[in-house]
C-alpha cells in the first residue's frame, strides 16, 4: 500500500511541476492563457503540502490580477474561472483550496456583472451571479463512499490473501490467495477511480 502511495504521489508531483515548469515559459512568451492553462493542470495535479500545488494558485491570482489591473476583464475572467475549476477538482474527503475557490465566485460574479447588459443595479447581478455560482450539483458523496470501500477491500483483501498465500518453510501458495488478491486488486482499483472523481 506505501509503495502505491508513494508511486501516486511521485507521479502526480512529477507532472505538476512539469506544469508549473511549461507556465513559466508559456509566461515569458507572453502566452497569458497558455500559462493559465498550464497553471490551472498544475493545480489539479494535486497531493497534499506539494509546493506546485501552491505555486499555481498563487500564479492564478496575480494574472487576474494583472489582466485587471490591464483592464482585460476577460482574461482576468479565464484566469478565476480556471482557478474555481482547480478549487472545485481537488475536492474530496474535504477541499484544500476553499478559501481560493470562495474567492474566485465572488470575482467571478464581480467581473460577469460588470460586463452584464441586463438591465438591473450592479449589486443585484453580482449576487444573482454568485448564488448561482454557489449552487454545488456534484454528486460527491457516492464517490467518497466508494473510496472508504475501495481502501477496505484493498486492505482486507492483501491482509487474507497474505495470510492464506503463506505456506509451512517459507513457501507461498499463489493459488490459495488468489480470490482476496482479486478483490484487493478491485479495491485499489475503485479507490483510484473515487478518489479522480470524488
Amino acid at each position: 500500500m506505501a509503495v502505491l502511495f508513494t508511486l501516486v504521489s511521485v507521479r502526480v508531483i512529477y507532472s505538476g511541476e512539469a506544469e508549473i515548469a511549461a507556465g513559466t515559459r508559456a509566461l515569458r512568451d507572453g502566452q497569458a492563457r497558455e500559462a493559465i492553462a498550464c497553471s490551472a493542470r498544475a493545480a489539479e495535479w494535486y497531493v497534499p503540502a506539494a509546493p506546485h500545488v501552491r505555486v499555481a494558485y498563487g500564479r492564478l491570482i496575480r494574472i487576474a490580477e494583472a489582466a485587471e489591473e490591464n483592464r482585460r476583464h476577460e482574461l482576468a475572467l479565464v484566469a478565476w474561472r480556471s482557478l474555481r475549476a482547480a478549487a472545485k477538482s481537488t475536492r474530496w474527503i474535504y477541499s484544500p483550496y476553499e478559501k481560493e475557490g470562495q474567492r474566485a465566485n465572488r470575482e467571478i460574479a464581480r467581473l460577469m456583472a460588470l460586463g452584464s447588459t441586463r438591465p438591473k443595479p450592479l449589486a443585484a447581478l453580482q449576487q444573482e451571479y454568485l448564488q448561482e455560482l454557489m449552487r454545488d450539483e456534484t454528486p460527491r458523496v457516492p464517490w467518497v463512499l466508494l473510496l472508504l470501500f475501495g481502501l477496505g477491500a484493498f486492505c482486507v483483501g492483501t491482509v487474507v490473501a497474505v495470510k492464506r498465500m503463506a505456506g509451512s518453510f517459507g513457501e507461498l501458495k499463489w493459488t490459495a490467495g488468489r480470490t482476496p488478491l482479486l478483490v484487493a486488486l478491485l479495491g485499489a482499483a475503485a479507490w483510484l477511480l473515487a478518489l479522480w472523481r470524488a
